[in-house]
């Protein structure tokens, strides 16, 4: 054990001391907490097996950057890897350094005998920073249990029922260069892809599909809210302003109810003030940006029916946006009668908790903050959605309060040359993208009905002209917009 620690300890550039949590026991083998020797800080965090040997070790904090680069990262995890498995690079093989911006994680794996195919989560992994600091590594050796499909599906069959499953949605997106590699920051309208398969079982059996789509309801009605924005929060005659200022363009309000003791230190910096209600405005237009109603709920529990929770929202909406039925779309899902129609069996089936409809926030442990739904507004541009042009407002059940606002401010100029009219038609979007793809044979990790780890054959997407997968398809010229993987290394 302590040769172990005392190793480990010489990659640290901090004087450190290991002391063992023998009350944790999330980890198999003992745990060690890793601190500074003159400030006591907590630094970091590592696991022995029983053997006294390394398995896991990670900073608890961030870490500083630097200059490294990928390419040089194999050299770095390889010495660090050899400190404490002599001969572990003879088992495990280099597999890929990911780039993670400011660090790379270094994989070192095998491969079944059968295909030659890489097994995920077997081995090393090496997280170093770019300033060339081992900031995390893991060690995996479970027993392999890999299982061999009686038939296989081909590469082709497996595209076939790929193109099956995929879906796309029409929307305005910003081709963001941050996040795609061809992207030029402007918006355009593109298909998405809205649902896919995560991948295709080469069994045959049927895949798991994800889906990231919305389904949205115009806003018909044109509205003129009696109430102003104080009464629509809560703010009354009996409630006082305690304090505010004005900061990078914000101006912030703090009001409470006049009953309360005003404390002796009033954080202006924090949105979420207990008994407080927090207004924020942009102090060029004078437009709120942010509510926070924190101020709690003591009156009977009887729910407001859900038409009037959503003509508190659309009155609020209005009050900030008066043109709101000419830009909006209201979000919503599938009645939950469909979702339950999907069981045939008979059998009752406990209704899950969606946490964007109902929120109580138990951080709050001195006021019992007031259940709530959201309502999700997303500006459009001729019927289009704006993805992450987002307006979302909460409202108190029971009082019919907004207990939260985060406003997307809504400017037109962006998109007043935006051709909204797709010049192809989703089939020929799909088309495009499937001309791109092919599937390339994998290991799946999966996890049987007894949770025990397995190893099957798989189909996974994959795009050889580009770096990255195919997540969007331009409406207009058919360009594909292909994801940023940075300077990623695979081998």
């Amino acid at each position: 054990m302590e040769q172990t620690l005392t190793a480990l300890a010489k990659f640290m550039t901090e004087q450190v001391r290991f002391i063992e949590n023998e009350e944790e026991d999330f980890f198999e083998g003992r745990t060690f907490e890793i601190a500074d020797v003159e400030s006591e800080e907590l630094l970091a965090v590592c696991v022995l097996d029983s053997s006294d040997q390394l398995v896991s070790f990670y900073y608890v904090e961030s870490y500083e950057s630097g200059e490294m680069k990928a390419e040089e990262m194999p050299a770095v995890a390889g010495n660090f890897i050899k400190a404490f498995y002599p001969e572990g690079l003879e088992t495990y093989r280099l597999q890929s350094v990911i780039d993670l911006d400011d660090s790379c994680i270094v994989e070192y794996g095998i491969n079944e005998e059968k295909h030659g195919l890489y097994l995920p989560g077997i081995g090393f992994s090496v997280t170093i920073s770019t300033a060339g600091r081992i900031v995390q590594f893991s060690y995996s050796h479970d027993p392999l249990d890999i299982r061999y499909p009686a038939q296989m599906i081909t590469a082709d069959e497996a595209k076939e029922k790929y193109a099956e499953l995929i879906d796309f949605e029409l929307i305005i997106r910003k081709t963001d260069t941050a996040n795609y590699v061809n992207g030029d920051d402007t918006y355009r309208l593109v298909y998405a892809v809205k649902e896919a398969a995560v991948d295709i079982p080469a069994s045959g059996e049927e895949p798991d599909t994800v889906s990231e789509g919305n389904q949205f309801e115009a806003v018909l009605e044109d509205r003129v809210p009696e109430e102003s924005l104080y009464e629509m929060l809560g703010v009354t005659d009996d409630h006082v302003k305690i304090g505010g200022q004005v900061e990078e363009g914000i101006r912030t309000e703090l009001w409470q109810h006049a009953s309360l003791d005003i404390p002796d230190e009033i954080d202006l910096s924090s949105v979420y003030n207990e008994q407080m209600i927090t207004i924020q405005f942009d102090s060029a237009t004078n437009s709120p940006v942010f509510i926070a109603n924190v101020e709690g709920w003591q009156g009977e529990q009887e729910s407001l029916e859900d038409q009037m929770l959503k003509a508190r929202a659309l009155d609020f909406l209005y009050k900030v946006f008066p043109r709101a039925k000419a830009h909006f779309l209201l979000e919503f899902e599938e009645p939950e009668e469909e979702w339950l129609n999907e069981f045939d069996d008979g059998e009752e089936v406990e209704e899950p908790e969606e946490e964007w409809e109902t929120f109580c926030d138990e951080d709050l442990e001195e006021v019992e903050e007031e259940d709530s739904k959201v309502f999700y507004f997303h500006y459009h541009v001729g019927g289009i959605p704006v993805e992450g042009c987002v307006t979302a407002i909460q409202v108190g059940l029971y009082s019919g309060h907004i207990i939260s606002a985060s406003v997307e401010p809504a400017d037109e100029t962006p998109f007043l040359k935006l051709n909204t009219e797709p010049a192809l038609t989703k089939a020929q979007a799909k088309e495009l993208l499937m001309q791109k793809l092919q599937m390339e044979l994998a290991m799946a990790n999966e996890f049987d009905e007894e949770g025990e780890s397995f190893y099957q054959l798989t189909y996974l997407p994959s795009y050889p002209e580009t770096t990255g997968h195919i997540q969007m398809i331009d409406a207009e010229n058919g360009k594909g917009y292909f994801v940023d993987t940075g300077d990623s290394i695979f081998y």
